[in-house]
């Protein structure tokens, strides 16, 4: 970019040198002239004001988001408190080191001399123990400083300051590369250095760790003793000099682990015949190798630039935030890869840089073409890497793979992250910094299926058993790793494109201290591993696997893969071919297609059958209505309960909106208005009746229809009549005022319609939008909010959780878009936020802003559900403008808490099947439990302790009669009591068949008041220091509760 001139400044930073950066004085000098303080308020700009204008205009998405950009930079900055006193510890800790001394002695690590001499254990497994070698100290002579701190991009949260120690090459013979030998000199190398540590005044808590959960590689943590270990935490690493060995040694096609020492106890050591390539286990010499001229490469490359270190701290939170296994190191050999490709340069901004990091990622193909930093030709060739590893990045070297721990699924979510983060760039209406780097992404809302294992050890041993042994040789003894890419192969050749990520969750890190041996480490910590499934939605619920043709050689294999389950299937366009149905008869069914090709694939693989997958944690919710009204499928789970039958089963009504063209024949006055709409009303019914012969009940405001099995309630809406009801006369003047009548009006008969086409319309982009919206509408109901959370509002709130700019595209699962609703609710902040549901492109950037400072301008700053939609008009968010109320919407947020924190812990801990304890509400905070009669309660079929059953139909069936409809007892009741009682008590009940209705006293009622003649219900009189005052009277209140609702209430419970 060009910068401007010195001599085209239009003023002089020396003109305003004493000035502050908003343009006033400095406060140490007196402002002595008043008038000239407010004209450098309205100074011109400088040229460095200028140059950052014109950077922020061609090098960042926006000046709003370079300024969170700096914000965030400035924040993960290590304070320069804590550099100073991490750079004299460390000063020191080189010291301590460089105190070791020489020991010429000889230890076999065969034995148990060297840890009883050093008193500390050796960070190796006992599967080394028929590894025999001889261990002699060489004292090391380079201490170095690497990794982010050492590349001056370090984030101070989970600073982590990493040191590595170059191991002489004299430590090591010609032989010690095979069978790991290497590896067990290099623990007891680390061991060494970890017992003259042990007893070090300057560190605290000093452990071992297997970082990757990898046996053979074992580091040294640690902590700075004092205040500074709060900050600070240390790794000490070791590497090889280069000399040591050749790097052709080690190339992928080479054998160093013989396949009779893995697989045999005795005579392993002395037998020399070569078995199939282990390229895992030479990366993992070639790792210390390559170490030291990979980092200096890093190094020419980044600390001559600001901006590569600025971007390279962005990737690294961005990868944090999304919990993806990428190491630094890997994020650091991009960034270079891409300078060197001079797909970025030192010119670019670090949003430039971001962007075009993830742009190249997006469209990269490590996993079939493979990328190189070498570029030499004497080297092994990028094919031969390829078939040996799913992910192919070679170092400067061009020998080692730097991605070689790199899963297949963890490229796949990375190159989908990166389209992600793109896409959200590129979308205007949005401050694309907040989902990008701000917002954490948690399993349990981002993948359609999570499969876990209840036993890992049985799958381990399984999948072990039956592995090739090409397989065992390569992987050496990391089983672990061996069982995630082998099941991870397995089920992405099971799933093929109904996926689009499978991605290996693994917490493999394991710590324990230098005294311990780590099996001990081990029994204390058990393994487990799980897979996060993303679907394609496009082809996810196909019923039908089709397969190669019969007369092809790759039928045999497809029936070879698919055992029992394949068989021959002719197909409409004449094709035969090798094909696997799957149970898929409701839409139940088609969601657990994945399950059931995993459970299969398990138990036909290795016999694995105890196999725990998050897919559909939920029974099915409430069964519509059959055929017939009296037909009705009573829903959910558990117990199975007799009830009598004294009350006509409850049948609902659907709504429906007949909206009329515009004509001048309508009449002016209202009454006239409506009774005209009456006469159609009863014009369509009866012409209904005659002429199809539709059983049919006309009312002045609506007509009812009764239509296969179910009642339509058909009502006529008129755009006059809204106008009609606006229109007030005074004094001869005619006006139009708002009222809430014309309010409701107007949302229900226009607003509405729309409304519900748009949410329609998503539900068929989205299929798991619908079931989600009755998930939480029951969620609410369960938790008796029913009433104060409108059914519309509901529907809202998930719209929104499917629609919102997050890192979390569209999901197909609807118990995962039902914990991101949840996860909406509570993350909120609604006295400040306004969350915009744009269904077609509706709003432009500028309404949205006019929308956010109209709300944050308003005089009531309570928290408020303020929720707008494009169809909303001259009042936004009219839904919620009544309800919830500030106190509900708190106590929403808070058990919105509580059910993530449940379904968490439930699922991806605890691996329970069945997550319906989230729909039972707790009682303990309510004032009064009103019991009612079961047999009254409409739908009370529909609880969790229900078993569904079909209810024979009556014996004599009139087809021509409109049943009673929305007869509800329990909403009468309701009714009455809000009516008569809502300034002393709230009142919350489940509409899905509870028998209860709780009642919380408000907090005034304990208060005394005055005797008034307007406002004496109610009252009873105490006496408060001598004088008669007068309290709300609750228990006479209680008993009212009683009297109004006899023969539905059977008692009441007053809990203190």
């Amino acid at each position: 970019m060009v910068k401007r001139k010195i001599d085209s400044i239009i003023s002089e930073d020396n003109d305003t040198k004493n000035l502050a950066e908003n343009g006033d004085k400095q406060a140490n000098e007196p402002n002595k002239d008043g008038k000239k303080r407010i004209k450098n308020l309205y100074r011109q700009p400088t040229v460095n004001e200028l140059n950052r204008l014109q950077e922020t205009e061609n090098l960042f998405n926006s000046n709003l988001f370079r300024l969170q950009v700096e914000e965030i930079l400035e924040e993960v900055k290590v304070k320069e408190k804590v550099e100073k006193k991490l750079q004299l510890w460390l000063v020191d800790l080189k010291t301590h080191l460089q105190s070791i001394g020489e020991d010429n002695k000889e230890y076999d690590l065969s034995e148990q001399i060297l840890e009883k001499h050093l008193k500390v254990k050796l960070p190796i497994s006992n599967k080394l123990k028929k590894t025999k070698c001889m261990f002699k100290f060489h004292k090391f002579t380079d201490i170095e400083i690497v990794g982010s701190y050492g590349l001056k991009c370090p984030i101070n949260s989970k600073l982590r300051v990493d040191i590595q120690i170059t191991v002489p090459a004299v430590t090591y013979t010609k032989n010690d590369s095979i069978n790991y030998r290497y590896h067990k000199k290099r623990a007891a190398y680390l061991a060494v250095i970890a017992s003259h540590l042990k007893n070090a005044n300057i560190i605290e808590e000093l452990k071992y760790s297997w970082p990757n959960g990898c046996e053979t590689k074992p580091v040294l943590d640690f902590k700075p003793a004092g205040k500074l270990g709060n900050f600070v935490a240390v790794r000490i690493d070791l590497i090889c000099e280069p000399e040591a060995y050749k790097l052709h040694r080690f190339s992928p096609s080479r054998n160093n682990l013989r396949e009779t020492w893995l697989l045999e106890a005795d005579n392993a050591e002395s037998n020399v015949e070569v078995g199939p390539p282990s390229p895992y286990y030479n990366s993992s010499v070639l790792t210390d190798l390559t170490a030291s001229e990979n980092e200096n490469y890093l190094r020419e490359v980044l600390l001559k630039s600001e901006n590569l270190k600025q971007a390279v701290v962005l990737l690294k939170i961005w990868l944090r935030q999304r919990k993806l296994q990428v190491s630094g190191h890997i994020v650091s050999m991009i960034v270079a890869y891409l300078v060197q490709t001079k797909r970025i340069n030192n010119i670019m901004s670090s949003y430039q840089i971001i962007r075009n990091v993830w742009i190249a990622l997006r469209t990269s193909e490590w996993d079939t073409k493979g990328i190189s930093l070498h570029k030499g030709d004497n080297t092994p060739q990028l094919e031969e890497f390829l078939q040996h590893f799913p992910v192919v990045f070679l170092d400067k070297t061009g020998c080692y793979n730097v991605c070689w721990q790199m899963c297949k699924g963890t490229y796949d979510a990375l190159k989908r992250e990166c389209a992600i983060s793109v896409e959200m760039l590129d979308n205007g209406k949005i401050n694309s910094f907040i989902p990008i780097f701000m917002t954490p992404i948690r399993p349990l809302l981002q993948f359609d299926h999570i499969l876990r294992f209840k036993n890992f050890s049985n799958i381990k041993q399984s999948v072990i058993a039956t592995v090739p042994t090409q397989s065992r040789v390569n992987y050496g003894l990391d089983e672990r790793t061996l069982v995630i890419d082998t099941l991870h192969a397995l089920l992405t050749k099971g799933l093929g494109n109904r996926v689009n990520v499978i991605l290996q969750l693994v917490d493999a890190d394991l710590s324990w201290p230098v005294k311990i041996k780590p099996e001990k480490a081990k029994k204390d910590n058990a393994e487990s591993i799980s897979f996060g499934i993303i679907l394609n939605p496009d082809t996810c619920f196909n019923a039908v696997e089709k397969g190669p043709p019969a007369n092809l050689p790759e039928a045999e294999e497809f029936r070879a893969f698919w055992g029992d389950k394949s068989e021959l299937r002719r197909f409409q366009d004449g094709s035969i071919t090798e094909t696997c149905v799957w149970e898929a008869d409701s839409n139940i069914e088609q969601r657990g297609i994945t399950r059931q090709i995993i459970d299969y694939l398990l138990k036909l693989k290795y016999r694995i059958s105890s196999v725990f997958s998050y897919s559909e944690p939920m029974p099915p919710l409430a069964l519509r209505p059959q055929n017939k009204p009296w037909q009705k499928g009573n829903c959910c789970l558990i117990k199975n309960s007799e009830r009598a039958t004294s009350m006509p089963q409850y049948t609902p009504v659907s709504k429906v909106i007949i909206e009329l063209g515009h004509s001048g024949k309508w009449p002016g006055d209202i009454e006239a208005f409506r009774c005209l709409k009456a006469a159609f009303h009863l014009q369509i019914a009866e012409r209904l009746n005659k002429q199809f012969e539709i059983p049919t009940q006309a009312y002045p405001t609506h007509f009812d229809v009764l239509k296969d099995g179910l009642v339509f309630r058909l009502a006529i809406a008129h755009p006059k009549e809204i106008t009609l009801i606006r229109r007030q006369t005074d004094n001869g003047v005619v006006k139009f005022v708002e009222s809430e009548e014309s309010i409701e009006l107007h949302y229900d008969t226009v607003v509405l319609p729309r409304l519900r086409g748009a949410l329609h319309g998503l539900h068929q982009k989205q299929p798991s939008f619908g079931p989600a919206a009755c998930l939480l509408r029951r969620w609410f109901c369960s938790q008796l909010l029913g009433s104060a959370m409108p059914e519309v509002t509901a529907e809202l709130v998930v719209a929104a959780a499917s629609m919102r700019p997050s890192p979390l595209p569209p999901t197909i699962s609807p118990v995962a878009l039902f914990a991101r609703a949840l996860t909406l609710l509570v993350e909120t902040d609604w006295s400040q936020e306004v969350v915009t549901l744009d269904f077609n492109d509706d709003f432009t950037a500028e309404e949205i802003s006019t929308l956010e400072r109209q709300f944050s301008s308003r005089e009531d700053k309570t928290p408020r559900m303020y929720i707008v939609t494009p169809y909303d008009g001259e009042l936004p968010s009219a839904w919620s403008r009544h309800s919830p109320t500030p106190q509900v919407l708190v106590r929403v947020q808070t058990l919105a808490k509580s059910a993530l924190q449940y379904l968490s812990s439930s699922l991806l801990e605890d691996m329970k099947e069945n997550i319906l304890p989230v729909f039972v509400p707790s009682l303990s905070g309510y004032d009064v439990i009103i019991h009612l009669e079961a047999a009254l309660v409409p739908y009370y079929g529909e609880r969790l302790d229900q078993t569904p059953r079909q209810r024979a139909p009556p014996a004599s069936v009139i087809d021509d009669v409109i049943p009673v409809v929305e007869f509800h007892p329990v909403m009468r009741y309701l009714e009455e009591l809000r009516s008569a009682y809502n300034e002393y008590a709230m009142f919350f009940h489940d509409a899905y068949g509870g028998d209860v209705i709780a009642v919380l006293w408000k907090p005034d009622v304990a208060e005394t008041r005055d005797l008034q003649i307007l406002n004496a219900n109610a009252l009873r009189p105490v006496v408060v220091d001598g004088e008669t005052k007068y309290k709300i009277n609750t228990q006479a209140i209680i008993e009212d509760f009683k009297h109004i609702g006899q023969g539905l209430v059977t008692h009441v419970t007053v809990n203190t």
